[in-house]
């Protein structure tokens, strides 16, 4: 008897540590317009302070060094996940709209 009293106080505890979590991957979404000769053009005029004195050699590198996260899974835990299904940010270089960053949940 002590054993099952014991077991049904535990309960509780045990399902009140669960933690809700979804599995995220950082999207940006390009403006229509925007080519990769465009993006290229503007990643050059960008100074590249991570590796070397100098401007970025191409769009891939801006975005390799800038969002190493973008375009990966990673799974988010805790009270916030809500932010993340709803987070949606402009991404602007210059006076140029690149796209849109946000997160597409599972």
């Amino acid at each position: 008897m002590k054993k099952l009293l014991l077991i049904l106080l535990c309960l509780p505890l045990l399902f009140s540590s669960c933690r809700k979590c979804i599995d995220c991957t950082l999207i940006l979404e390009m403006e229509s317009q925007i080519t990769i000769n465009k993006l290229d053009s503007i990643a050059q005029t960008i100074p590249n302070d991570y590796a070397y004195t100098g401007n970025y050699l191409d769009w891939n590198e801006y975005v390799n060094f800038n969002y190493p996260s973008l375009n990966q899974e990673k799974r988010h835990c805790g009270a916030d996940v809500g932010e993340y299904e709803t987070y949606e940010e402009s991404f602007w270089i210059d006076t140029i709209n690149i796209g849109t960053f946000y997160y597409n949940c599972k």
